[in-house]
């Protein structure tokens, strides 16, 4: 039969000698730790980490809700279940102070030995069940990273190998339902670091877009933004490509043939850039509003092609949001489609300009959004500049001449990746050809 400890806390000896001999007369099995103040009882707490602790309340230099808190701020002793003990302060306040602090139930003095003992029992078992949970939880987790992990690996190669959009897509899909689930649990263990660094933000909607654009291409949905919005943000720069990707595949997914999806983005206030996407679709009820971005919550899609999901997306990029220490939200009517919003931090190092809400700054060489059109245009050329190797200048330049002038936007690509190769600019290189979509 399994031994359980219990550290009875009292700077009272006669209360400690009548504890421990009403444990000892249960004739269950007990060992009993004593200690006469709430700093010894600490440290001996974190010596031989206890099964439960029973705490005085009142004890000199060292309160028993003062101990309390401290024991529930150590990772070491967190988990242990403390009963409180107490004479005075047995007034309804007094005692949900005590349950706040950490504790987890009370005796009152003078102490009843069928009170104390039945109060024991139930801690015990409370405690073992939880460690029992924790334990299952603990291995869950750990099997679902690794599975997870392996997952995501092999969705790699299959893309890489494959060169049919619809396939390189379905990984696409995958792999984002993938990292929100990794990353999900990463937030809710503090176990992900969040590395900001000023980021041109049209750059990094560029590449959302472009890998939404075969979705959207699939339901003839158009997409309107600000081409004119410059803003450095301080953003960490793979995760805020993942939400504003979990932003418009949502907005897609709800979205009805032949519609727009709208992308706006103003400064507020000079310190923060708000962002807000918005569909043209049936708009989410009054009732899911309070729970859209509650774990695994998902809003049934009638009428409509299903697009994988977990309910984990929405999770995802509010974590991720308030890791950058901002804020997001929801707004939407049935019937009127839906806007999410969410703020960035602007970078305060840029050199900015506020015009008429827009921020604008200096220097911002990749604000390049391939519209629908665009990409038809050039999807007969697409291969062979896929194939281009980096150093291949002079047939690069063939190909860019065969282009015909079809839009601003195309126009600013040709240009800007011809200009790549000049520069020597290898990552640039490879980010332009990634925005042509097959």
């Amino acid at each position: 039969m399994k031994e359980y400890s219990i550290l009875v806390i009292d700077d009272q000896y006669n209360n400690l000698k009548t504890i421990t001999a009403y444990f000892d007369a249960s004739l269950e099995p007990y060992a009993i730790l004593g200690a006469t103040s709430g700093m010894m009882g600490y440290r001996l707490a974190l010596d031989k980490r206890p099964d439960l602790i029973i705490m005085d309340w009142e004890m000199p230099e060292m309160s028993g809700i003062e101990a309390v808190k401290k024991l529930k701020a150590s990772p070491v002793t967190k988990d242990i279940p403390i009963i409180m003990a107490t004479g005075v302060m047995t007034h309804p306040d007094d005692l949900r102070t005590a349950l706040e602090a950490g504790a987890i139930d009370y005796v009152r003095k003078p102490i009843d030995k069928v009170e104390l003992l039945a109060r024991t029992r139930s801690a015990i078992a409370l405690s073992e069940s939880y460690q029992q949970i924790k334990l299952l939880s603990d291995f869950k987790q750990a099997m679902t990273h690794m599975l997870v992990h392996d997952l995501k690996n092999s969705l790699g190669v299959v893309m890489n190998l494959s060169e049919k959009p619809k396939v390189i897509e379905a990984g696409r899909q995958m792999t984002h339902l993938v990292m929100n689930l990794l990353d999900v649990q990463k937030f809710e263990d503090a176990n992900i670091e969040v590395q900001s660094v000023p980021y041109p933000f049209v750059q990094v909607l560029a590449q959302a877009v472009s890998q939404v654009d075969y979705l959207r291409m699939q339901k003839n949905i158009a997409l309107d933004y600000d081409n004119h919005l410059k803003a450095l943000v301080l953003i960490d720069e793979g995760l805020i490509l993942r939400v504003l990707v979990n932003l418009l595949h949502n907005a897609i997914k709800f979205s009805p043939q032949n519609s727009t999806i709208n992308v706006k983005a103003e400064a507020v206030k000079s310190e923060w850039l708000k962002v807000q996407v918005s569909d043209q679709g049936k708009g989410i009820a009054a009732s899911h509003i309070e729970k859209i971005f509650d774990k695994y919550y998902q809003v049934e899609v009638k009428n409509q092609e299903q697009i994988q999901s977990t309910g984990l997306g929405l999770t995802f990029c509010k974590f991720a949001i308030e890791a950058h220490g901002g804020k997001m939200g929801v707004e939407s009517r049935e019937g009127e489609g839906s806007t999410f919003w969410l703020t960035l931090p602007l970078s305060l190092g840029a050199s900015t300009a506020l015009v008429g809400g827009t921020l604008e700054t200096a220097s911002l060489e990749n604000d390049i959004i391939l519209t629908v059109d665009d990409q038809r245009t050039l999807a007969a050329f697409r291969a062979d500049i896929i194939a281009l190797k980096f150093y291949e200048a002079s047939k690069l330049k063939r190909l860019l001449n065969n282009i015909p002038a079809h839009s601003v936007s195309v126009e600013r690509w040709k240009e800007a990746i011809q200009q790549s190769v000049l520069n020597s600019n290898k990552t640039q290189f490879e980010y332009l050809k990634s925005l042509l979509v097959g």
